[in-house]
């Protein structure tokens, strides 16, 4: 329960991060069978799906050094479903992966830093 609550969190700072920069929150926590997607925005023309990675510090990697080539391939798969579901071909849309890595204090009570890596994969 504590890590959904950490999740969620990190989601929320990671979605008010996005719409200081201006970009369009267009869904969160999209799920599907393929896979699940934290967050989509839109960035002008573009549509951004960004995975959000939480961590208390960087003793041990970065928190995009989690989202391994299956979780892409998983995310990928997603998002093709959500084009599918809102009437966007996929060929001609134009997308981007971005990974946004949320740190906290070691008692998870603030946001001691966040990095955006836009177009992560």
């Amino acid at each position: 329960m504590r890590a959904k609550l950490l999740g969620a969190f990190g989601e929320a700072r990671a979605a008010e991060y996005l719409r200081k920069k201006r970009l369009d929150i267009l869904a969160m926590n999209y799920r599907c069978r393929e896979g699940e997607i934290d967050i989509i925005a839109r960035d002008g023309r573009q549509t951004v799906f960004v995975e959000v990675k939480l961590r208390a510090g960087k003793a041990y990697a970065a928190a995009a050094d989690y989202v391994d080539l299956r979780k892409q391939r998983r995310i990928k798969l997603a998002a093709a479903r959500w084009l599918q579901e809102n009437g966007k071909a996929e060929d001609e849309e134009d997308c981007r992966f971005d990974v946004i890595e949320v740190y906290t204090s070691r008692d998870g009570a603030s946001v001691t830093e966040i990095n955006h890596l836009i177009d992560a994969f």
